[in-house]
């Protein structure tokens, strides 16, 4: 149900707020962090409103929906995570800067291994901070939801957002090794094929002197490297479409509408990757003109792979909600769309 007018107001005040952000970063350094700290602490201000502004202009049935949650329920949920995470940073670093002076008398062999065990031990908290923070997030939204009056309920385990976010880690490393592994086989059969004989800096060469233009071999080099550009590209989508379905999957099968309707998403992750690298695609071909289409693209893949269920028939559910709203006021306030993936 929203208007232009309506998103235009967000997306007017994200444009001024962009652009205070470069004035000051070039001209006003302090001012610029000062902007910046201001905009962290107003984030989940930002992001409450948004929730509110998509929720009471979407309905189904004539039916609104909208939400319940105040704002600092999402500042409480997030402090947490947020508090933890900048004490255990703080910790390291103090302890290396206690340390400062013991290390200078060590090997440099000793030195290195005790960076690295700070910095794998800084990772451990980082892996679970984010997931703890994208968790306490969804719920705060998926709880705050409601249907007419019909609330929406949902209970989303730390432990399962973890381990998908760890996965999706471990998917980008493994697709890095094939990318090393097949660029270090190519050039193991360069050497003994195509390049027999020839140093690395001889293949090189040759490698240079195709990617000249007037070489015979300019136009295949130039499609084998825009090839190369695009595999890599689509590689790059895989562990975030992984993530985003397994995530939104997982929602969905976790909320419950009024104890009475579910939905199930069954997103997979190499349709979807397809499909978001074909989205970049047309958004490079197009200049960005295909922006809207690439909406649609996604909403519809979506919706192909979402299923309602309803104890009971899902007309009564529907009509019980029109009578109870039927004398309900939803005050609709101020405008504040910007597209936070949060899972809903």
């Amino acid at each position: 149900h929203a208007t232009g007018g309506q998103i235009l107001k967000g997306r007017t005040l994200a444009l001024v707020v962009l652009l205070l952000l470069a004035i000051a970063s070039t001209f006003f350094p302090v001012l610029y962090g000062l902007f910046i700290l201001l905009l962290l602490l107003l984030l989940p201000w930002i992001i409450w409103r948004s929730i509110i502004f998509n929720a009471r202009m979407s309905s189904y049935r004539n039916v609104r929906y909208g939400f319940t949650k105040r704002v600092g329920e999402l500042y409480l949920s997030l402090l947490k995570p947020i508090f933890i995470f900048l004490v255990i940073t703080a910790g390291l670093l103090l302890a290396a800067y206690a340390a400062r002076d013991f290390l200078l008398g060590l090997e440099p062999a000793v030195v290195k291994a005790f960076i690295g065990a700070s910095v794998f031990l800084w990772i451990i908290p980082t892996v679970i901070f984010l997931p703890w923070l994208h968790r306490n997030l969804s719920l705060f939204a998926l709880n705050g939801y409601r249907y007419g009056t019909a609330l929406f309920s949902s209970d989303l385990s730390l432990r399962k957002y973890v381990w998908f976010y760890i996965g999706s880690v471990l998917l980008a490393v493994a697709l890095f090794l094939f990318v090393v592994a097949a660029v270090a086989l190519a050039g193991f059969f360069m050497q003994g094929g195509l390049a027999a004989g020839a140093s690395p800096e001889e293949i090189m060469e040759k490698v240079a002197a195709a990617l000249e233009p007037g070489s015979p071999h300019y136009a295949l080099a130039i499609t084998l490297i825009i090839l190369g550009y695009l595999f890599l590209l689509f590689l790059s989508m895989i562990p975030a479409a992984y993530l985003r379905s397994k995530l939104r999957n997982y929602r969905y099968a976790q909320t419950i509408v009024g104890n009475q309707v579910r939905a199930n998403s069954n997103l997979k992750t190499w349709p979807f990757a397809l499909l978001l690298f074909t989205n970049i695609l047309l958004l490079v071909i197009t200049l960005g003109l295909a922006y809207p289409w690439t909406k649609v693209r996604v909403a519809r893949y979506i919706a192909r792979n979402t299923v309602v269920f309803s104890q009971g028939t899902l007309d009564n559910f529907v009509a019980a909600e029109e009578k109870r709203v039927s004398s309900l006021g939803d005050e609709l306030g101020e405008a504040f769309d910007f597209d936070f993936e949060i899972g809903v």
